[in-house]
């Protein structure tokens, strides 16, 4: 199955249905299921970003989780494919639709909808529980699962 890494906190924030759509430098023509993997390193900006505006999203995951701390293993997974979605499509973040789906939620926080990217649209997410451990790759990359 096709899959995508993502930096944490952004694995998680699709896992549990609070980021629908990734922005990427590059569109996809892939369709259908996609699994979503946790890429295995987290960069001092990316724990900043989970501890500041992804906080209150995480927060409730943690509790969830019966954590107290957002950077937590068991909140934010590494490694792992915490996730599969179906991909919807793949748009021009300046698109209409992308535009309108922004005004709704925290989704505009969760991504560079800078001109000249795309926007990747999920749904039907579907959480790994526990997590699947797996060694990712650049780009749209082929599981094995």
């Amino acid at each position: 199955m096709k899959a995508l890494t993502l930096t944490q906190p952004w694995a998680t924030l699709v896992a549990m249905g609070a980021k629908r759509i990734e922005t990427r430098s590059w569109r996809v023509s892939y369709r259908g299921r996609i699994l979503i993997h946790a890429a295995a390193s987290m960069p001092g900006e990316c724990r900043n970003f989970a501890v500041g505006t992804a906080f209150d999203d995480l927060e409730v995951e943690a509790q969830r989780l019966g954590v107290s701390n957002v950077l937590d293993p068991a909140v934010l997974p590494r490694g792992a494919i915490v996730a599969s979605a179906k991909l919807i499509d793949c748009l021009p973040t300046m698109d209409a639709r992308i535009q309108r789906l922004l005004r709704i939620g925290p989704e505009r926080r969760y991504g560079d909808y800078s001109e000249g990217r795309w926007a990747w649209l999920f749904e039907d997410v579907e959480r790994m529980e526990p997590p699947v451990p797996a060694k990712g790759s650049l780009g749209l990359w082929e599981s094995g699962l």
